[in-house]
């Protein structure tokens, strides 16, 4: 009975050991990726995906809108990711890569299942969609929950996602 106590306070702790350090593990962006691409639709011409891969995955909005704060400056100075307010956009997501489920899918940027990054995460490596945070735009809120955000007099919105 006592062994039995012993290892219940003993498991009891890993477990909130393990817990505590996944709480206080701040995010951090791992990888930045890039494309620019044509877009004939709706006349919105040249435009920019820029996809932010994040360890330590925020859960709370207020972990992904503090994200946004510490690695906006940088972000914008060095990938100018938001030029084109029509079309622009910035994906962070959960750096948690898997194996493909379609061969095809390598072939593309963001897909319907997974997000390959046209095979830059590695052979055979994609995200799942599920693991997509936020979206950061410039022209309009994609929803009525959207945060605004002003940088520079310029105005963002993220916009959550729901997975």
């Amino acid at each position: 009975m006592k062994n039995y106590k012993l290892l219940s306070i003993i498991l009891f702790c890993v477990l909130l050991a393990i817990a505590a350090n996944f709480l206080m593990l701040s995010p951090a962006i791992n990888a930045i990726y890039q494309k620019n691409y044509y877009d004939p639709q709706w006349g919105r011409g040249e435009c920019k995906s820029t996809v932010v891969l994040v360890e330590h995955t925020p859960i709370t909005h207020q972990q992904k809108i503090e994200l946004w704060n510490v690695s906006k400056h940088d972000l914008l100075k060095k990938w100018t990711p938001l030029t084109n307010n029509k079309c622009d956009d910035v994906l962070f997501v959960s750096n948690n890569t898997e194996q493909v489920i379609d061969s095809m899918g390598m072939k593309e940027w963001i897909g319907e299942e997974q997000i390959c990054l046209e095979g830059k995460l590695g052979s055979g490596k994609c995200i799942s969609r599920n693991e997509r945070l936020f979206y950061v735009v410039r022209d309009k809120p994609l929803s009525n929950r959207d945060i605004k955000d002003t940088t520079n007099d310029e105005t963002f919105y993220l916009h959550f996602v729901d997975n």
